[in-house]
């Protein structure tokens, strides 16, 4: 896999992202509330890879949700430095992830009659008409970093492994300081989960971002600076690290 630089020129640094006495509770029409999660605290230092493990339903996609903005909490404060993202209005939150999180998801969420090139550029096209010629740049620069050797084949026609890799790359398209990845090895065969799983963690070395990954991947976490496990929502202190 070839070493290129892939970062923007001149990144804001990560900052400390802080959940902080935070609860996720769903109503449900007849009966108790169904507490989804909750946090008594959770400091993440700037460039640091955390996992986040724990079975099925203990919580790990909201917690990563709650993180980007994309649900709210019902109590409690979520924290990005000086930004307090839980009390950003929508437009603002929406502002706030273009400019800073990156997203790699387990099912790819590629457009498959676009090309390699046109699906790393989506996050462009979603801010503006035109992707500036130092973006597009950075797309190739990206899509050689993750070992693709053609942009202009279709996303249809590529492997599993290599939609994870155009998944990569488009998550880090806009320099993100913040890398969400929610089971991003869990589709793919043990040879092709390996090679993601040392991507994600070296390409957010390389730039300075803090990963936080969400997965039952073992590999996948031992690469990891810190691991906490939920269980029913919570933290359990003895299998956290």
């Amino acid at each position: 896999m070839p070493n290129i630089a892939v970062a923007p020129e001149a990144p804001a640094p990560a900052e400390t992202l802080t959940l902080d006495a935070v609860a996720v509770v769903h109503a449900r029409k007849g009966n108790a509330p169904f507490e989804a999660l909750r946090l008594d605290r959770l400091d993440v230092a700037p460039a640091t890879a955390l996992g986040v493990s724990g079975p099925s339903g203990a919580g790990k996609s909201t917690l990563l949700h709650i993180v980007a903005g994309l649900a709210l909490p019902s109590e409690g404060a979520v924290t990005w430095g000086a930004t307090r993202i839980d009390r950003l209005g929508e437009g603002a939150r929406d502002r706030w992830r273009r400019e800073t999180v990156g997203f790699v998801f387990q099912d790819f969420h590629l457009v498959d009659e676009l090309s390699v090139l046109d699906n790393v550029l989506l996050p462009a096209r979603f801010a503006a008409f035109r992707a500036a010629p130092a973006l597009r740049a950075r797309a190739h620069a990206l899509i050689e970093r993750v070992g693709l050797a053609d942009p202009a084949r279709r996303a249809a026609r590529l492997s599993r492994g290599e939609r994870q890799r155009v998944a990569v790359a488009r998550a880090l398209l806009m320099g993100p300081r913040l890398i969400l990845a929610d089971e991003p090895t869990a589709s793919l065969d043990a040879a092709n989960g390996h090679e993601v799983a040392d991507l994600l963690v070296a390409t957010a070395r390389e730039s300075g971002a803090t990963l936080i990954v969400a997965a039952h991947d073992r590999d996948l976490l031992a690469r990891m600076d810190r691991v906490v496990a939920l269980r029913a929502g919570r933290l359990d202190p003895e299998t956290t690290r």
